[in-house]
């Protein structure tokens, strides 16, 4: 049984529809699971995850303001549904699929996609077999191409390892849905590279603003992992439509935290987000891309292209970097799905959102 306060202080801005996410202290009796905030008399849905991690979506909470709440456990209807078939698991937002997570043994690595804009249509490219240009940029995506010198970021036939699940579980709950996975990075032989556990969060938010959590943490457990200084490298990647494409002439824009727009500005800088936008069926949707300041070499260069790829590369332009053997390596990142432009998105805020949440007290 879970039964706890909690203190939430807004800090310097307005919150509304934030996520908020904070570690629960060892101190703190709970259970993973719904819970119910009841502030003022009113209830709001809470999720506590198996890494002891409170999280609940924050609205309405002015700029200078506190607020006190009790947690107790709830039972609540799920925020986000997951349906899992063989290869792939659906993740549902109100009944309609937001994305998939597809682990499939015929990819080399797994990736999610479709990925459904706020207007119903997908805001990546089609995943399809007959597509020869850059096959590999599936969705959002997680590689790299040198891992101990081995490729896994292309894939030319018969020379490039894989990122191969070993493990997968998957959790919903009144606020969000979390897909964990335990995998191995292996060369073409087979050969064991280095371990990962990735754990993907989506969250219960309205369609023209929906939220995507990735943190992926790197084990050396088979010796050291050298990570080359290669272009061809995210860790986090991203495809987009082939209509958002600044090259489509169709209207496609890319932009960064510092106001720097197209390739020519934008590609090989270094930004704390960057934002790719454009019109698909006559309505301006787009994705953006937070790199976190926890991470290595932050804030991340961005390889960037006017044909439609997406990544952060702290790699190419800093050169290599070795997990040491029995080390680690954490990267997060933020993915929002959105509808408009940058600006009509509120991407800046939603970034301060992100980098300087609302703060958490347990008391």
């Amino acid at each position: 049984m879970t039964s706890f306060g909690i203190e939430i202080a807004a800090g310097t801005r307005d919150r509304n529809q934030v996520v908020v996410k904070s570690p629960i202290p060892e101190t703190v009796s709970c259970e993973a699971g719904d819970v119910l905030l009841q502030v003022n008399g009113k209830g709001y849905p809470g999720q506590i995850t198996r890494q002891r991690e409170l999280i609940f979506i924050l609205s309405g909470l002015g700029a200078g303001k506190t607020v006190t709440a009790n947690v107790i456990s709830a039972q609540l209807s799920p925020g986000v549904e997951a349906t899992e078939t063989e290869g792939r698991v659906d993740l549902l937002i109100e009944g309609t699929l937001f994305t998939s997570y597809n682990y499939a043994p015929e990819y080399a690595k797994p990736f999610l996609a479709p990925i459904i804009g706020p207007y119903g249509d997908a805001v990546n490219r089609p995943v399809d077999p007959s597509i020869r240009e850059h096959p590999h940029q599936r969705g959002i995506f997680i590689a790299h191409g040198d891992v101990c010198g081995e490729e896994i970021w292309n894939e030319p036939e018969g020379r490039h390892g894989r990122c191969v699940q070993n493990t997968l579980s998957v959790t919903t709950g009144a606020v969000a849905a979390q897909v964990i996975t335990e995998n191995t990075w292996r060369d073409r032989g087979s050969k064991a590279l280095m371990d990962e556990t990735r754990t993907i969060t989506i969250y219960a938010l309205p369609a023209e603003l929906r939220v995507i959590d990735l943190e992926l943490l790197f084990r050396a457990n088979h010796g050291e992992v050298r990570l080359g200084g290669t272009k061809e490298a995210g860790f986090l990647g991203i495809r987009m439509h082939p209509d958002i494409n600044v090259s489509s002439d169709k209207g496609g824009r890319m932009e960064n935290c510092y106001g720097a727009v197209g390739e020519a500005e934008c590609w090989s800088k270094r930004a704390h987000w960057c934002d790719y936008h454009g019109m698909v069926h006559g309505k301006r949707v787009g994705i953006a891309a937070f790199d976190n300041a926890q991470n290595l070499r932050f804030p991340t260069h961005w390889h960037i292209r006017n044909y439609g790829l997406f990544a952060a590369n702290p790699w190419f332009w800093n050169g290599d970097y070795t997990i040491p053997a029995g080390g680690t390596l954490k990267f997060q990142y933020r993915v929002i799905v959105h509808a408009g432009d940058t600006q009509e998105a509120g991407i800046v805020e939603q970034y301060i959102h992100y980098d300087v949440p609302p703060v958490v007290k347990f008391v």
